[in-house]
């Protein structure tokens, strides 16, 4: 979200789904494990946008919003931050926010016998 956050903290949800997928489609088309392996993300399931938009908004996206630092706008197909936290996050916050996930996720794929590339 926060790539692709415009200057109010708001992101299109369906340009989130697309890097979502994209994310796993390139992990695919390299021969490397998406996740565990009883996961339901294959080619199929993250080409239906029903199922990975619901997939978004349970999973991360409901925990973050119970503890309202962001919030889904159904009518508006949006994501946001709350105005408050976004206000407060400074660029190098939001670096240093991405730093860290980067650490999660390479460290996530090394316990599951795989690399990932986080540019």
């Amino acid at each position: 979200m926060l790539k692709l956050a415009d200057t109010e903290g708001e992101v299109n949800i369906d340009e989130l789904i697309d890097r979502y997928c994209a994310f796993y489609i390139d992990r695919l088309d390299k021969g490397l494990p998406v996740d565990r392996k009883n996961c339901v993300l294959d080619r199929e399931y993250l080409n239906d946008r029903t199922k990975m938009k619901q997939s978004i908004l349970s999973n991360p996206f409901e925990k973050f919003e119970r503890k309202r630092f962001v919030y889904y706008s159904k009518d508006l197909n949006i994501l946001s931050f709350n105005p408050v936290l976004w206000r407060e996050l400074t660029e190098e916050k939001k670096e240093e926010i991405t730093k860290k996930e980067k650490r999660f996720l390479v460290e996530y794929y090394a316990n599951l016998g795989s690399i990932v590339d986080v540019e």
